[in-house]
């Protein structure tokens, strides 16, 4: 889902029990990692984004921007690396 609302050009808040977020959010550029279950950062994290619009709007763009530097060749690399990782065979596309 968040590669969705990246891709539709929106700032994103997630939970840091999401596993991509590290890789697809940059806090403060594109949208706010918080703590899970820490409702107040959970808060901060929105106001921060509801407050300005013209900040929320460029927040969205730069989700944009980052989600369109990801390629299929680049998700098919990244996972033949995973695979080697575990299972110590080179794994080739």
């Amino acid at each position: 889902v968040v590669n969705e609302a990246m891709n539709a050009g929106r700032a994103i808040v997630c939970s840091d029990r999401i596993g991509a977020a590290p890789d697809l959010i940059v806090p403060g550029l594109n949208g706010h990692i918080y703590p899970f279950g820490n409702d107040k950062a959970l808060s901060a994290s929105l106001r921060d984004c509801l407050v300005d619009p013209e900040r929320l709007a460029a927040m969205g763009q730069a989700s944009l921007d980052r989600i369109n530097q990801w390629s299929f060749d680049q998700d098919i690399d990244g996972l033949c690396r995973a695979l080697r990782e575990v299972t110590g065979v080179e794994i080739r596309p």
